[in-house]
């Protein structure tokens, strides 16, 4: 609110246009963790008009909670549009940790729309993407691997997902899924 306060009778160039994008995506960031969709919508979608083109990390995440604005909003064509976009602007500008989320994010539509195959490989493309780095929040690629392995009857590999699952999740302070 201060920094908003601060623009108030700037000229619109660039840079405070830019701030003022940024100033979106930190607030929706904040709404998502307050479960918020309709600010999460608005703010993402504000911060997308304002950030410069080459804002590629803001850009990225203003696009990755819009993905998971439409996905609460039960909007998964236009929930799969954004987290694409995120993974392309993530990979374009070297953020993994965002390329995981937007890809966990991607995963979760496909899963829902009934596209186990998919879904599946794009898990797969999470724990890859990860590697060996001890990534507490792969525990949903993990979780949806479970999942879509349980319904494939192939219980040993679910079970073994399940606790993958289990044992990220336990080294979290809190699980909200």
């Amino acid at each position: 609110q201060a920094a908003e306060a601060a623009l108030q009778g700037t000229e619109a160039d660039d840079k405070t246009r830019n701030l003022v994008g940024q100033i979106a995506v930190a607030r929706a960031t904040l709404a998502l963790t307050r479960y918020q969709g309709e600010t999460m919508l608005a703010q993402s979608r504000r911060a997308l008009e304002y950030l410069h083109p080459t804002n590629l990390s803001s850009r990225t995440t203003a696009n990755w909670t819009l993905g998971i604005a439409y996905t609460l909003q039960g909007d998964r064509a236009a929930a799969r549009q954004a987290f694409t976009e995120a993974i392309s602007l993530s990979q374009a500008s070297g953020d993994i940790f965002t390329t995981i989320l937007a890809t966990i994010g991607l995963g979760q539509v496909q899963e829902t729309e009934n596209q186990l195959s998919l879904a599946a490989e794009t898990y797969q493309r999470v724990l890859q993407l990860a590697g060996d780095q001890p990534l507490q929040v792969i525990y949903e690629a993990h979780l949806g691997l479970a999942r879509i392995t349980y319904q494939w009857n192939d219980l040993e590999v679910a079970e073994q997902h399940g606790r993958q699952c289990l044992q990220l999740t336990q080294q979290m302070e809190s699980v909200d899924t």
